[in-house]
């Protein structure tokens, strides 16, 4: 983020001191006290336009500031996105172990019974053999 300068100002706001204003110390007016006037009031322009030159630059890069609005709207947006996902994680997980267990119940079906069956066979013939001898 930018940081705004500060920058010293070339030409002084503050008031000339009383010496300078009126070196004899007097309230009198004199020519001197008017020019005094004169040159605060331009330096006070100079600083009044040189003021407004950086709040336009403010409300320009303001502009471009995230809002409240703006974030919740983001956070919205972004909880939809994740939950969609977190949904289609679910599904794929789902859709896997139902592969697994269908491939599970194929081993049985195919594999392990008629394994099973035939070597109760092959005992249940020994075992005749055996004792009918």
């Amino acid at each position: 983020m930018n940081r705004l300068k500060i920058v010293e100002r070339e030409t002084p706001l503050e008031a000339p001191s009383k010496d300078e204003a009126n070196p004899n110390g007097t309230g009198g007016g004199g020519g001197g006290r008017m020019e005094d006037i004169v040159k605060r009031v331009e330096r006070l322009e100079s600083a009044l336009t040189e003021t407004r030159l950086e709040l336009v630059k403010l409300s320009t890069r303001s502009e471009s500031f995230v809002t409240k609005e703006n974030l919740l709207s983001a956070k919205g947006e972004l909880k939809d996105a994740l939950q969609i996902t977190q949904e289609a994680i679910i599904k794929k997980i789902d859709d896997r172990f139902k592969d697994i267990e269908e491939k599970a119940r194929w081993k049985w079906g195919t594999v392990v019974i008629p394994l099973s069956v035939g070597i109760a066979g092959v005992l249940a013939t020994l075992l005749v053999a055996h004792f009918s001898s």
